[in-house]
Order: structure tokens, then C-alpha cells, then sequence
């Protein structure tokens, strides 16, 4: 009530009701002589006394809404119903003036508050607009058919670094995508442009919208956003006006900056792809799920014998054999399965003149959408290397059969003649001391050489030993290894054990002496190098296979990433192990650390 009191049309109001109610008291007022001045006009009183109450109750509805003309038009009813009944010489008539009057202000407050309403209506459905574009996360504004800014929302301030109150009700919203001035999308779409119209504009780019007839879509670069510029997909729609034509366009933009800089990084990345592919060493092919080829390198048709062309007319069963097929199969059992295939595994193939080549391949699965579309495969020539590494295995062989030929021979020499000669000589040698005419210090010098003697005698027999125990030739692998832990544990006070599991068996003599070798060798670096106060060696026999194990509790060390590293570092004695365990056709493994112990295993398959 307060605030109504302070506002300057209230009190303009009340004057101009005050004033029409002393018009229409004038008779009773001595001073006025209204009914003169409207008879001189040729009017009635009665008329023009109650119009004149219409002037207030027009400025209340104006001014104060429903509200203020409901009053008005209820005080101008209380002031001249009293005239007209009491005051009025025709009651009648003045009754029926009064009612018009207060019937044409009910119609005026009406059509104000119809207005009205209306008017609050529009304004809330356009900030209900307004909100609802503001809140999308899309880059949005739209223009008139005079090309003003009617929205700009928070998400295009964002993506331009224009804020709104400096767009809306402006032609300017070019600035915010070039640095001179021309007509935006929306622009022309507002102006009814034709395809060809948008295609002059955006030639090459630009096209018409799937979704909305009448839009048309585009996509460009533009330098002037942000520090480098950005990369937008933008959509400009004609919007509708109501008798049929178009009453502006709205424009909704998208940032693909991210997805153009991956589609060029992808097209660099299969560029850089498409090099390598081509320019590889290797064979690299790939097939369909039914194993038509269908894109080669240079190096395939190298390894083939065939052409580019024609390699991609061709399946992959025309160089395969039965055997090499059922691999290629499980394979791709393997993979389409989600299954770890091995990695790279041997395969025949055979060349344009039929020649077998033996290759190492990787296998991938391609798959597009998560569905599998075909496979990749990488082949290496190892043909000549395979036939080096038999030739060199070949000769290792034979180095090592006469290594330990050498060995029993030296052994058998050793036990046969040196050491039985030697204990003929302390036999003698005992001989010549029986005898009472040596003197007392003869007798000591010649049995100090006795003592000598039989120490030389224990050594060459331990030599003779250690070159071929002849226990391994006789009762094979388990008793000489028993063996061999016994001397450890007698020589160098090392606690050790021998542990055997599965069900023994006697394997070939080739075999037993290279795992008895391994142990050996094994043993003797614990027995040296390891510091160790306890041994084990573990042997379990399986079906077709053996593993052999020799663990100590010594200082262990860094063991190399490469086997190969073994003889750059001087632990010659370990490279042999690897060496003898490829002889066998098993695999190596040494696990240590600096002070947690050192173990060897061997697995081959006997």
C-alpha cells in the first residue's frame, strides 16, 4: 500500500476522480454552474458528467492493471449511484447513464486485463524460450527477417567470447566468425536463399539438412575463434512465420575441432601405416574371415614368387599343405574366440615354384564396430636361419659327443693305466719300507713321499671320476646324481639333498649326460660362487618330459635380461648350461637376486 501511495499516478489518478466527482456534484456546488455550460453546449449533463468517471478507471487499468481498474471502476459505481437516486430529477434516465458507464468501464477493464494477460503471456513464453535455449549445451542464435539477434545463448558466449547483451537486437553477429563483414547462414536462410545461393557461399562444404526441410548444413574452419581457430559443423533452419512465410532462422553450431584433429591424426597415423606396410621388410597380408587376400606388401610377393595382382586374387589355402591349413585353422579358432593365439608360430608356405618356406608368423585380428572383419598377418623368412641353427646345432652335437668321447677315453686312461701304475709304485714304495736297514730319517722322508703318493693316487682317481663317472654309464641318471650331492656335501660341507618325484625311468645315454652335465655344472658354481650353507636338486619325472632343478641359498646375483649376456659378463660356466639345455631341445631358466639365492631349472621333453 505504501509503495502505490508513493507513486506519483496514484495521486493523478485520485485528482482526476476528484474532479469528475465534483463535475458531477456541480448542481449541489453554488459556485459551478456545469449544466449551463453543457446546455450552452448542446449536452447533457447527465451523459457527460458520467464519461467523464471513464478518464480514471482507462489510467488505473493503464497503470495499475486489474487491480486498480477493479477500484476505480468500483469507487466510480459508489459515487454515482447516490446521484442518481437521490439527486437526479429523472432517476430513470440518470440510472441508465450511470449503468452504461459502469458497463463500458467492466469492458475497458476487461480488454486491459485480456491484453494484459496476453502481453505476460508472450513475454513468459519468450523467456520460457529464452531459458530453454540458454540451457542447451549446444551453441545457438537466432535472427529476424531483419537479420537482428533475437537469442544468443550461454554456450555460443562460451565458443565466442561474446557475451549477450552485446549481440542482441545488433545485425552484427558476423564478428563473432569472420573479420569482415558478410551474411552468416542464419542470414541467409532468414532471407529465403536458394541451394544454389548456399552452395555459392559455402561452396564444396555445404548441403542440404536430412532432418529439416529447408535447412542446410556445413562445415568450416574459422581462424577467428579461439587462439588457433576452431573447426564447426553449423546448421542453419528457417523459422516459420504465421501467415506462411519466414520470420528469421535460427543457427546451431558444433565444435568438431577434437574429431577433425583425430581424422587428421588417424590419416597421418594410416599414412605413416600405409609406409611401413609397404616398405617392410617383412611379408604382411591380409585376408577376409574366409581367407581372400586382400592387401599385400612388396615383400609378399618377394616371399611368394607372385605379383601384387595377383596375390590379391588368391586364398590363402594356395600356399598352405593339409598340415599347415588345420594350423592356420586353430589359429583363427583361437582368435575369433578371444583367445591368446601363439606368438609368432612356425608355418610352411609354399612359393610360386613350389618351394617350401618355412616363416614366422603373427596373426591379428582386425575388427571393425567390435565385430571380427579379417586378419593381419606378418610372415619372416627363416628358411636360412632354421637351416644354420640345425648346422650349428648339428655340430655342437658333435663337438659335445667328442667332448665326452674324449672325456671317458681320458678317464679310461687315467684308471686303467696312470692310476693303476701309480698304486703299483705305492705298493713298491711300501715294499722297500717293510725293510729294517733304512735309518730313522730315511724311513720318515720315504713315508712322507708315501702320504704324497696317496694323496696323487686319490686325485687321479677323482679326476677319473669327474671326467666320466662310470655310475652314470652303469645305473644312469638318478644314483650318479646321488653322487654327486654326496660329494658336494663331503667336500665342501654344504648340506644337500636330492629330491626325485613322478616314476623314474632310464632315458637315452645322450640325455642323461647332459642333465647329469647341467647338474654338475650347477653344483660345482654353488660349490664356488654361491656362499650357500644348503643345495637342492629336484628331478620329476612326467609323461614325455623332465624337469631338472638345482637350487641353493647363496648370495645369488643380477641374472642378464639376454641369455646372450651370459659370456659378455664372464659366466661362461652358465652360458654352457643354456648351451647343453638347447642340445636337449628344452629351455633354460635362471632365477636369482643379490642375496636371495640362485635357481636353475632345465625342461625338455625325454
Amino acid at each position: 500500500m505504501i509503495k502505490v501511495l508513493k507513486n506519483r499516478h496514484f495521486w493523478y489518478i485520485a485528482l482526476i476522480f476528484a474532479a469528475c466527482g465534483v463535475l458531477l456534484y456541480s448542481s449541489l456546488l453554488s459556485f459551478l454552474d456545469a449544466p449551463g455550460v453543457f446546455s450552452r453546449a448542446g449536452l447533457t449533463s447527465y451523459t457527460l458528467e458520467n464519461v467523464f468517471f471513464l478518464l480514471p478507471i482507462i489510467y488505473a487499468n493503464y497503470i495499475f492493471r486489474l487491480k486498480g481498474g477493479i477500484t476505480v471502476l468500483v469507487l466510480t459505481g459508489l459515487t454515482m449511484l447516490p446521484r442518481a437516486i437521490f439527486v437526479a430529477h429523472d432517476p430513470v434516465a440518470a440510472m441508465l447513464v450511470s449503468s452504461g458507464v459502469l458497463v463500458t468501464g467492466s469492458v475497458i477493464t476487461l480488454s486491459f486485463y485480456l491484453y494484459n494477460r496476453n502481453i505476460a503471456q508472450r513475454e513468459y513464453a519468450h523467456a520460457a524460450l529464452r531459458n530453454l535455449v540458454d540451457a542447451l549445451p549446444v551453441p545457438i542464435f537466432a535472427v529476424n527477417r531483419l537479420h537482428k539477434v533475437t537469442q544468443w545463448n550461454t554456450a555460443i558466449e562460451s565458443l565466442t567470447g561474446i557475451k549477450r547483451g552485446d549481440m542482441i537486437g545488433t545485425a552484427t553477429q558476423w564478428k563473432a566468425f569472420y573479420a569482415e563483414k558478410c551474411r552468416v547462414m542464419a542470414d541467409l536462410i532468414a532471407d529465403g536463399g536458394t541451394g544454389s545461393e548456399i552452395e555459392a557461399n559455402y561452396p564444396g562444404i555445404s548441403g542440404p539438412s536430412p532432418l529439416i526441410p529447408g535447412a542446410y548444413s556445413a562445415e568450416d574452419f574459422f581462424p577467428a575463434l579461439g587462439k588457433t581457430g576452431r573447426w564447426l559443423y553449423f546448421t542453419a533452419s528457417p523459422v516459420p512465420g504465421g501467415k506462411g512465410d519466414i520470420s528469421g532462422a535460427v543457427e546451431t553450431l558444433m565444435d568438431i575441432t577434437d574429431r577433425k584433429d583425430a581424422e587428421k591424426a588417424v590419416a597421418e597415423s594410416e599414412k605413416s601405416y600405409r609406409n611401413l606396410f609397404e616398405s617392410a621388410l617383412d611379408a604382411i597380408w591380409v585376408h577376409d574371415l574366409k581367407g581372400n587376400i586382400t592387401a599385400v606388401n612388396e615383400a609378399t610377393s618377394r616371399l611368394s614368387g607372385y605379383s601384387m595382382k595377383d596375390l590379391t586374387n588368391f586364398n590363402v589355402k594356395t600356399f598352405l599343405d593339409e598340415k599347415s591349413l588345420i594350423l592356420a585353422r586353430e589359429v583363427k579358432r583361437s582368435l575369433m574366440q578371444g583367445k591368446s593365439a601363439p606368438t609368432p608360430y612356425e608355418q610352411i608356405l609354399y612359393k610360386k615354384d613350389g618351394t617350401r618356406v618355412l616363416c614366422m608368423i603373427t596373426t591379428n585380428l582386425i575388427t571393425a564396430n567390435g565385430s571380427p572383419v579379417a586378419f593381419q598377418n606378418i610372415a619372416r623368412d627363416v628358411t636360412e636361419e632354421r637351416r644354420l641353427y640345425e648346422n650349428l646345432r648339428y655340430y655342437l652335437e658333435q663337438i659335445t659327443r667328442a667332448q665326452e668321447e674324449e672325456r671317458k677315453r681320458i678317464a679310461r686312461e687315467l684308471h686303467d693305466s696312470t692310476l693303476q701304475t701309480l698304486i703299483a709304485l705305492l705298493h713298491q714304495l711300501e715294499f722297500e719300507l717293510n725293510k729294517t736297514d733304512l735309518t730313522i730319517k730315511d724311513s720318515k722322508a720315504f713315508w712322507g713321499f708315501h702320504e704324497q703318493l696317496r694323496e696323487v693316487v686319490q686325485d687321479v682317481r677323482r679326476f677319473s671320476r669327474d671326467l666320466r663317472p662310470s655310475i652314470l654309464d652303469d645305473l644312469g641318471l638318478q644314483p650318479a646324481l646321488e653322487w654327486l650331492t654326496h660329494e658336494l656335501k663331503n667336500n665342501y660341507a654344504i648340506e644337500t639333498r636330492l629330491v626325485v618325484s613322478g616314476e623314474q625311468r632310464r632315458l637315452s645315454p645322450e640325455a642323461e649326460m647332459l642333465l647329469f652335465r647341467i647338474v654338475q655344472e650347477a653344483l660345482n658354481n654353488v660349490a664356488k660362487h654361491a656362499q650357500a650353507m644348503n643345495a637342492e636338486v629336484r628331478v620329476d619325472f612326467a609323461q614325455g618330459r623332465i624337469l631338472v632343478e638345482v637350487s641353493d641359498d647363496g648370495r645369488g646375483f643380477e641374472v642378464p635380461e639376454e641369455p646372450g649376456d651370459l659370456l659378455r659378463l664372464g659366466k661362461l660356466g652358465l652360458a654352457g648350461l643354456a648351451e647343453r639345455a638347447q642340445l636337449l631341445g628344452g629351455t633354460l631358466k635362471i632365477t636369482s637376486a643379490p642375496g636371495k639365492g640362485t635357481r636353475v631349472s632345465v625342461e625338455a621333453f625325454a
